[in-house]
């Protein structure tokens, strides 16, 4: 499947002009984003997302810090907390290192992950 500027999965398709926050390629973000629209992470993010929307950290993007989403696609790096109260997916291209707290998980071959994982159905 053929990846453009923006984000992709089986089910989504929302490019970088359809995403209400993107981050881009060359830009360093540092602090706090709160959004219930979607969220693209092209460039280096630095701090906590809360979305209640779609997040994707692009193959080009890294994240350092805490995410609380409904959905995240990671094709990039990103290290420390994520919390997916639908589904985490990690791409072929993505890397994680923390700790992640999810309803549904995909890891697609080629992926890497290094942290601890606990799935839940996030009822409260």
């Amino acid at each position: 499947m053929a990846q453009t500027d923006g984000i992709r999965s089986d089910n989504i398709s929302i490019s970088s002009d359809l995403a209400e926050t993107v981050i881009g390629p060359k830009t360093s973000f540092t602090g706090n984003i709160r959004s219930d629209k979607p969220i693209l992470i092209q460039g280096s993010f630095d701090g906590e997302i809360v979305s209640t929307d779609f997040v994707e950290i692009a193959a080009s993007g890294s994240l350092k810090g805490k995410v609380s989403c409904r959905e995240l696609h990671l094709l990039g790096k990103a290290e420390g907390s994520i919390t997916c109260t639908e589904l985490l997916k990690f791409e072929v291209s993505g890397i994680f290192k923390g700790d992640a707290f999810v309803k549904n998980v995909q890891i697609i071959p080629g992926s890497t992950f290094d942290g601890t994982l606990t799935m839940s159905d996030m009822r409260k």
